[in-house]
């Protein structure tokens, strides 16, 4: 819905938004396809393609 994560990790009392993301990740759909979406826009094209290489090691 587009609230950040360090404030949905305070209303829930975690100690931590790393907790928060390992915690409920998983039931964002698309988040990891926005993310590199993100990156594509940011990155020099170069710099991705490495990225995106790698994660198939």
């Amino acid at each position: 819905m587009g609230a950040k994560p360090k404030v949905i990790s305070e209303a829930l009392g975690h100690a931590s938004v790393a907790f928060t993301m390992d915690t409920y990740s998983h039931i964002i759909s698309g988040m990891q396809e926005d993310a590199m979406a993100l990156l594509d826009e940011v990155l020099p094209s170069g710099v991705a393609r490495s990225v995106r290489g790698a994660s198939k090691l």
